[in-house]
């Protein structure tokens, strides 16, 4: 059965439209609770990733010599996200 041009361009919509929704509702809670490093310490200088021992920790530098280590619970897209 052949379909006209107008069905295929509604059913490409409809897909189109339904994959955008559930890949929004899908991103738009944060992980398990969990907080991007950058809005967990806001006034921080810096922010170096590091790996120590297999595991990821970002050193969260508060001046130019001086940091404390914060461990990365998960590590998506070279974000780390830390417990809140």
């Amino acid at each position: 059965m052949k379909k006209s041009p107008i069905k295929k361009a509604l059913l490409a919509v409809a897909f189109s439209t339904s994959m955008l929704f559930s890949m929004n509702t899908a991103s738009a809670a944060s992980i398990d609770a969990l907080v991007w490093v950058r809005d967990a310490y806001p006034n921080a200088w810096n922010y170096v990733l590091v790996k120590v021992n297999g595991k990821n920790y970002t050193q969260v530098w508060t001046s130019s010599n001086s940091y404390f280590l914060v461990e990365c619970k998960e590590l998506t897209d070279g974000k780390c996200w830390v417990q809140s």
